[in-house]
């Protein structure tokens, strides 16, 4: 059984063709950096722990097509129709209010510049690196077309080293642990989505933006679906289904914002916001998504035939063959009321008095010790902020 989605046709050429230019752009050659540092200096860089900075300075000893972290730069989401407006993600309403609707702490100035306006980048934690290995191997790319395809590497000796340099080879060292279990969860991946029927079609179905009006025009809540629309079979039916794939250290955990073990106590405003944003979607602001969203599938969303699923899997803890769990976060609440839909409309708007709010005061500065470390507006990560703590990660 097929929902109408299917491998691109002339006319769905212009926005499968620009992702997929966009990543081809973005690869690496794998040549040695041409530097004027000498041998020792090169190789102490390339010893440093934080390896991805060394990766960021030195792009061409990076493995070939591995690791691509340049800024997003789709301040405008890759859609002239929506200049104008002010994006509103599910992920920036998290920075500014938490799921009991309390105000979070937050710096204005990296909300303006890193969140919203994208001039900007967070350093990616080793967590962050995975997931975004991970959804590379699966989904063809991530967030912003994208791609890691290699992580960094084990320490080589000095001898091993200046041998790779001599021969004009990336200074490269042997897999870690972390990552030879996400290439075999990727695989195990690759080989449940046949079994379960999901249809992966890199650049069409997958990581697409979603836009829709919000209160007037000054808004446009925005989403970025990793898989959709597809088929799925779930609890032994063929459903149709938003899939976000979620990667963790472990999917029994009970502890922390991503307690896979008990799911209930997780904030699930991501899931309940692209819940809302495939209903009703209004095609003059996603043409993009005219050849991808059948009438067929038009009609099972408005008839509430659609599925949001979470596809976690786990990676730091053995077995892996049970580290991978499906969850499903229902439009409808257990009593099949649409309360959840009401908290999150009610997040939304305090959050956009918030961005009002900061908007009147010029979005200063508000350092706060744990985001100026990894904020690279911060003059210890090679920003201008003044206002940042002198800290690094």
């Amino acid at each position: 059984m097929s929902y109408g989605i299917t491998k691109p046709n002339i006319h769905e050429k212009g926005i499968v063709q620009r992702r997929q230019e966009n990543a081809k752009e973005q690869e690496f050659s794998g040549k040695i950096f041409d530097t004027e540092e000498t041998d020792d200096e090169f190789i102490e860089k390339a010893n440093q722990e934080s390896t991805t900075v060394f990766y960021k300075e030195n792009p061409d000893a990076i493995p070939p097509g591995a690791l691509d972290e340049k800024p997003d730069t789709r301040t405008k989401r890759e859609n002239k129709i929506t200049d104008g407006y002010i994006l509103i993600s599910q992920s920036l309403i998290k920075k500014l209010i938490n799921k009991y609707q309390e105000e979070e702490k937050f710096c204005p100035k990296y909300i303006k510049e890193c969140v919203m306006e994208r001039k900007c980048k967070d350093i990616s934690s080793d967590a962050m690196m995975a997931g975004k290995f991970f959804e590379s191997h699966v989904l063809g790319g991530t967030t912003g077309s994208s791609r890691v395809l290699d992580l960094p590497r084990k320490k080589l000796s000095k001898k091993r080293e200046l041998e790779l340099i001599a021969k004009g080879y990336p200074v490269i060292g042997e897999k870690r642990i972390d990552q030879q279990r996400l290439e075999i969860q990727v695989e195990r991946f690759k080989q449940k989505a046949q079994q379960l029927q999901v249809e992966i079609i890199t650049g069409v179905n997958t990581h697409l933006d979603i836009f829709k009006h919000w209160d007037g025009k000054k808004y446009l809540l925005v989403g970025e679906l990793d898989l959709f629309p597809t088929p799925i079979i779930y609890e032994g039916l063929l459903r149709l289904a938003i899939i976000d794939v979620k990667v963790t250290s472990n999917v029994n955990t009970t502890f922390g914002n991503f307690c896979w073990g008990t799911p209930k106590f997780m904030d699930h405003l991501q899931a309940d916001m692209y819940h809302y944003l495939v209903r009703d979607i209004d095609f003059e602001l996603n043409p993009h998504l005219i050849n991808v969203v059948p009438e067929n599938v038009l009609n099972m969303i408005k008839n509430n035939n659609i599925l949001f699923l979470y596809w976690v899997w786990g990676y730091q803890s053995e077995p892996l063959e049970l580290q991978e769990k499906i969850v499903e976060r229902t439009y409808f609440d257990e009593n099949n009321n649409n309360y959840r839909q009401r908290e999150m409309k009610e997040r939304i708007r305090k959050a956009i008095a918030i961005i009002e709010r900061e908007e009147a005061f010029g979005w200063e500065a508000n350092p706060i010790p744990e985001q100026c470390a990894r904020c690279s507006l911060n003059q210890s990560n090679g920003g201008n902020c003044e206002a940042s703590i002198n800290s690094k990660v």
